[in-house]
């Protein structure tokens, strides 16, 4: 039975027993896990074994190439994906750190700016720079197993059916070619029979004109394959285009089910990398929950401060006015005094 296809464990090969060098040689190497590689390869060889015997498919090679072929366009397009999608998550982190480095800039000398561009491990830059690297390691994860499953599958499954395509193709030459040869050799075979038969026919025609009283025997054809050099290599390559007739029929026997298991049960591939994509999403929303709630501390963290600030400025707006207030009080009472003195001159 073949292995179960996890992703999870691929990146995380296990420890050699022991520690030392004398110890590890002893025990023998350590097996590492399974590739993903290996383990579809053997899913697939072992599914091949329990496909039915048939034969003369080779009829059938043509839409099944053309079905295969339709498949490893949208192989390609996931190994693309899969590189893609990490590196645009990343580009995203990398323009969140632009904008808040855009903030700090703004802030500085602020209430604000030690809660925004601070060195603090709550302020906003410090925290975003924790998601840019919570997410650096993420994505590595993320192509040292999803991303190489994809690539180790679609490298597996096409490099097999091509070898089996390339090896299909010369057996289908190599037969074409006996084909060819013994078409060649029947006519010349046809054309020395029927020379024998004409010269046949002569030599009776000769021997009833020499007797003409004597009832002539009718002439007979001759024998397939007359015991020649011809008939004798027309056999031996009757022979030859029959096994390579039976070898090729084999084979694209194995090439079709082959493109057939691949394509109609390559799901069981895919079920395993969709699993992982999904548990790496949660790991990766979770991780980054945990972090972002930082945020929450960093808001409170600069309210206090804008309060703090806004108070102290609005104590200082105060005594301004309380200080403009007594200035102008005090000018108003020498102005008064002044126009008393000047009445009572009068």
């Amino acid at each position: 039975m073949p292995e179960k296809i996890t992703v999870e464990t691929l990146s995380h090969p296990p420890k050699s027993p022991g520690g030392g060098k004398k110890k590890a040689a002893a025990a023998g190497p350590a097996a590492g896990p399974p590739t993903p590689r290996t383990v579809i390869a053997n899913r697939i060889q072992a599914a091949l074994k329990d496909y039915p015997p048939s034969k003369n498919r080779s009829s059938d090679l043509v839409p099944l190439t053309r079905e295969f072929e339709a498949l490893r366009r949208k192989y390609k397009a996931l190994n693309a994906a899969a590189k893609a999608y990490p590196m645009a998550i990343s580009h995203a982190e990398e323009a969140r750190m632009e904008l808040v480095s855009s903030f700090a800039s703004l802030a500085e000398g602020s209430p604000i700016d030690g809660q925004i561009g601070g060195s603090g491990d709550n302020s906003m830059k410090s925290v975003t720079n924790q998601l840019v690297e919570q997410n650096k390691q993420h994505g590595e994860k993320f192509m040292h197993t999803i991303a190489q499953y994809c690539e180790d599958w679609e490298a597996y499954v096409t490099s097999t059916v091509d070898a089996q395509l390339t090896e299909n193709k010369k057996l289908h030459e190599h037969f074409n070619h006996y084909q060819q040869k013994v078409e060649v050799l029947r006519k010349k075979e046809e054309a020395e029979a029927d020379k024998l038969q004409k010269k046949e026919e002569k030599k009776a025609e000769a021997a009833a004109a020499a007797s003409p009283n004597q009832k002539a025997s009718p002439v007979a054809p001759p024998k397939k394959h007359p015991t020649t050099k011809l008939g004798e290599k027309l056999e031996r390559n009757e022979g030859k285009l029959n096994s390579a007739w039976k070898t090729y029929e084999n084979s694209s026997a194995a090439l079709c089910n082959l493109m057939e298991e691949v394509m109609k049960q390559g799901w069981q591939d895919l079920y395993p990398l969709v699993v992982e994509t999904i548990q790496w999403e949660i790991r990766r929303a979770s991780a980054k929950f945990e972090l972002t709630t930082k945020y929450g501390a960093t808001q409170a963290k600069m309210e206090t401060a804008v309060e703090a600030a806004t108070k102290k400025r609005n104590n200082e707006l105060a005594e301004l006015r309380q200080a403009l207030h007594g200035m102008s009080h005090s000018a108003d009472s020498s102005s008064s005094a002044g126009s008393s003195a000047s009445t009572e001159h009068a």
